[in-house]
């Protein structure tokens, strides 16, 4: 499957395998008109990736089930900006179970 966030508005699609040679077809999986997408943060030793808005996340998968978490701006982290945020929503995940932040890759 296929993942990506329209640069417009901020929507994940998927594209699910080929239905037919040569054919792929996107699927909108979440309208963030009010709740729009602010990260993406994805284990690349796994097949899993999350999507986070400011108090929710969910996994990105063709049936979306969000789940509250705290506001993930909310906590500045020292060096300031966008890291802040991914940093955040890293221990949102870590603390849910999803993320193993002290692992150390070992290839």
């Amino acid at each position: 499957m296929v993942i990506c966030i329209s640069s417009r508005s901020q929507d994940p699609f998927t594209s699910p395998k080929k239905a037919k040679v040569g054919e792929r077809l996107a699927k909108c999986i979440w309208k963030g008109e009010t709740k729009p997408i602010i990260a993406l943060l994805a284990n690349t030793d796994q097949p899993h990736a999350f999507a986070f808005s400011k108090d929710f996340y969910f996994e990105l998968t063709e049936n979306v089930k969000p789940t509250q978490c705290r506001n993930v701006n909310a906590n500045p982290c020292d060096s300031g900006g966008p890291g802040c945020v991914v940093q955040e929503c890293g221990n949102v995940l870590h603390e849910a179970g999803l993320l193993n932040l002290l692992e150390v890759p070992t290839k």
